[in-house]
């Protein structure tokens, strides 16, 4: 199997997933915008959510998009995707695949929802 390259930011985000995300039991709380630059969200969307040749403009999200649908989006795109006819026209402007947040808490996924409707 002949290895991918990743951009140095994603790079940067998998390690830290890898290694339980550098988490510090002393750190302050997570914020949905701590989460986003984490996860390295801005590594697609850019770091205001502006939007990139890899993924779309998340800013004016509440004209498509509720808290709760978000929550769920993050859980499963791929299948949240394939039910919404919009998002399915949308994947073929850009190269990259929107990854699963499993790894978030329900409240953690909510935070970055949070965060990215009030970009």
């Amino acid at each position: 199997m002949k290895p991918v390259a990743l951009a140095p930011p994603l790079l940067l985000a998998l390690s830290l997933l890898a290694c339980g995300g550098g988490a510090d039991p002393d750190a302050a709380p997570a914020t949905g915008a701590s989460l986003y630059q984490v996860n390295a969200c801005y590594a697609c969307h850019g770091r205001g959510g502006e939007g990139s040749s890899m993924g779309p403009s998340l800013l004016d999200l509440e004209q498509h998009w509720t808290r709760d649908q978000l929550v769920e989006y993050l859980l499963e795109p791929q299948a949240f995707v394939q039910r919404d006819e919009r998002l399915r026209a949308q994947r073929n402007r850009y190269p990259q695949r929107m990854a699963s947040f499993k790894h978030l808490t329900d409240e953690e996924r909510g935070l970055v929802a949070d965060h990215v409707l009030g970009l």
